[in-house]
């Protein structure tokens, strides 16, 4: 955490290595007729494969009139590349979630951040979108060759933005980008997104964090040596209730 505060930039990771044991693996709905096999599969494997022409070109060689079976076979090859194309980034409306805490913060020895993001079409911050909770596992519907904006969204949303009702608590939102346009990082299931400095509004520290720590005090500098430092609170606990309240640094 300290590098990424001193740097100024957000780990996203793939959507492999989420908490979520379905999450991005929604069954597919295919017909059996096989010229749709061949025109569905040979749209989408071109949108997917974008420079890797020769296995595109594979793929496509292997459509087989058993058309079924083929639709699904190459369908979820075709999913799973695109999963592993992306990069994920998880955001929530709301920083006083103790299970949040627990869950994402080390046990609140960690941090949360907040940001003030304008959403515009020169930015990265364009594409957080909210997740839909569900109570039924969707059907994926791939799209003939993406024929249009919507057909494209509502795969994508389907495949990427579509949870059980038992995360309704998270109120998530994510940002998706492809990892062809972020930075690498050391291990390959991670990518790397510079953002604006000034959109850090708020560094929220948990109840645990060790204080006397040497990745503390590395953080706390590259915080207040920023042009526009963000405000540092922490959490304190009420004692002989339950409560917590913020502190700001002094």
């Amino acid at each position: 955490m300290a590098e990424e505060l001193e740097q100024g930039y957000l780990s996203l990771a793939s959507p492999f290595v989420l908490n979520d044991i379905y999450d991005c693996q929604v069954p597919v709905d295919v017909s059996p007729n096989v010229e749709s096999v061949r025109e569905t599969i040979s749209s989408i494997v071109d949108e997917v494969f974008v420079g890797d022409e020769e296995y595109a070109k594979e793929i496509k060689e292997k459509i087989t009139p058993d058309a079924q079976n083929q639709k699904k076979v190459y369908f979820n090859k075709v999913i799973y590349h695109l999963v592993n194309s992306q990069r994920v980034t998880c955001f929530t409306d709301s920083f006083e979630n103790l299970p949040m805490w627990a869950h994402y913060a080390g046990n609140h020895s960690g941090v949360c951040l907040e940001f003030a993001i304008e959403k515009d079409s020169e930015t990265a911050w364009q594409y957080l979108a909210d997740v839909k909770y569900v109570e039924e596992i969707p059907t994926l519907i791939p799209p003939i060759g993406f024929e249009s904006a919507a057909d494209s969204e509502r795969f994508m949303n389907s495949l990427f933005l579509t949870k059980q009702e038992k995360w309704k608590y998270e109120s998530e939102q994510r940002l998706i980008l492809d990892k062809q346009f972020l930075r690498p990082t050391t291990h390959p299931s991670y990518s790397k997104m510079h953002y604006n400095p000034d959109y850090l509004v708020t560094v929220f520290f948990g109840y645990r964090v060790d204080e006397s720590s040497e990745n503390f005090k590395r953080v706390i500098n590259a915080l207040t040596s920023r042009n526009k430092p963000p405000k540092l609170r922490f959490r304190r606990r009420v004692e002989n209730a339950f409560g917590s309240y913020w502190e700001d640094f002094a």
